[in-house]
């Protein structure tokens, strides 16, 4: 049975791929790779993540999760992204990317632009999870 379309070159940019707006939206980890950065050669896990919002559920986003150590500046970012992805942070642990495998978490996403490609990239993590206050805590 023949399918009526109607094509709009104007929609459509030239990578063929249709950013979501920008906005805050909750993420899915669907999968990963574990890598290293090009020019630091630190530890990474590159996320493959799905928006739980269904008029974007077709969409896959790529988030770069550097593992920082604790001397970089950027140490913090590492701990907060670990934090809202459930995972174990404090003290000597091994980070496992089979246990991020649909953990959600909540994201301000913006359209970006990569070599003239036009795509989305995860501006920043926002802070959804919070950490449990043991019974003793002193406040």
């Amino acid at each position: 049975m023949p399918i009526k379309f109607h094509g709009d070159e104007a929609k459509m940019n030239s990578n063929g791929y249709q950013p979501i707006p920008e906005g805050d939206y909750r993420l899915k980890v669907t999968g990963f790779e574990e890598t290293k950065t090009s020019e630091t050669d630190k530890p990474m896990f590159v996320l493959d993540l799905q928006p739980h919002d269904k008029k974007f559920s077709n969409k896959t986003l790529k988030f770069w999760l550097v593992i920082h150590p604790e001397d970089d500046p950027a140490h913090g970012l590492t701990i907060h992204a670990l934090k809202q992805l459930g995972q174990e942070w404090k003290g000597d642990v091994v980070i496992d990317g089979t246990k991020m495998i649909n953990e959600s978490f909540e994201a301000h996403v913006v359209e970006d632009e990569y070599k003239g490609k036009k795509g989305n990239k995860i501006a920043y993590i926002l802070s959804t999870r919070k950490e449990e206050v043991p019974d003793d805590a002193p406040f």
